[in-house]
């Protein structure tokens, strides 16, 4: 229980934070763009059960509130990235995945040669597509909505 709690104190709990603080603001406008952070863990990825379920906590969130805000014209979706390798092990926050070895080099390895485009996600291919839901370019129509970021992974 403690293990679940604190998942979804680092996991959940701040985009709900974060995203009520904002919509009040977008609301008051009358328009604005919320991008979440997902991940395909949420679709039952074999990697902690906690953190998957945090992050499909993150996709209902997000599909709720698309379906709460809309008519304030504010758009809610999120991005469900794939495996992102980090470029400096040491330069991690005590709570990552990564912190405590938990994908091995081999697994990673395994990972990327499952993923149909054979490489794995950078946090550039994260950037762009949160900046593409972000944006006017998405449209006024897509809200929602969980984009996935996995190379075809998930």
């Amino acid at each position: 229980a403690e293990r679940w709690d604190r998942t979804y104190a680092l996991n959940l709990r701040p985009v709900l934070a974060c995203t009520h603080a904002a919509l009040e603001h977008m609301r008051a406008e009358r328009r604005g763009s919320v991008v979440s952070i997902a991940s395909i863990a949420a679709f039952g990825e074999p990697r902690q059960s906690d953190y998957g379920a945090a992050k499909a906590g993150v996709i209902s969130l997000t599909r709720s509130l698309a379906r709460e805000f809309g008519r304030y014209g504010i758009r809610v979706n999120a991005v469900a990235p794939g495996l992102v390798p980090p470029a400096d092990v040491g330069a991690l926050g005590a709570h990552s995945l990564w912190r405590d070895a938990q994908f091995s080099d081999d697994q990673v390895e395994a990972i990327r040669r499952q993923t149909p485009l054979g490489r794995l996600t950078t946090p550039r291919d994260v950037a762009n597509a949160v900046l593409f839901l972000a944006s006017e370019v998405s449209g006024r129509q897509i809200t929602g909505q969980v984009l996935s970021v996995s190379g075809g992974y998930a």
